[in-house]
């Protein structure tokens, strides 16, 4: 059952997210809300576990260049596409102007 309060959006650009600790890319962002974000994977991602998350962006925005979050892996499934994983996150522990920022960040590059 759908527990999202927030539609999500797509985005015009493509994010990547790093690991926060080993600075390996975890995956891009296919879309995003205040409350998560659903990443395209190359591997799986273990469910409930929490995550510090770098996304960054290709052009700084508001003269940041990245944001760093903690999320949860709330679900992971194969996708259609060989060698490809979806992920959902639910963000943790966001201080208003992160969501803020992340509400300003949709609206800026969001598709529509």
């Amino acid at each position: 059952m759908e527990q999202r309060s927030e539609k999500r959006q797509q985005l015009s650009r493509s994010l990547l997210v790093y690991d926060g600790i080993s600075s390996r890319v975890v995956g891009r962002v296919v879309d995003l809300t205040p409350e998560g974000m659903m990443l395209a994977c190359g591997e799986p991602v273990w469910i409930q576990e929490e995550y510090r998350l770098r996304i960054t962006f290709p052009d700084p925005i508001d003269n940041r260049a990245e944001l760093s979050v903690q999320a949860v892996c709330r679900w992971c499934r194969e996708d259609a596409e060989p060698d490809l994983f979806i992920a959902g996150f639910q963000f943790q522990k966001l201080l208003m102007e992160e969501r803020r920022f992340i509400s300003c960040l949709i609206d800026e590059i969001g598709s529509f």
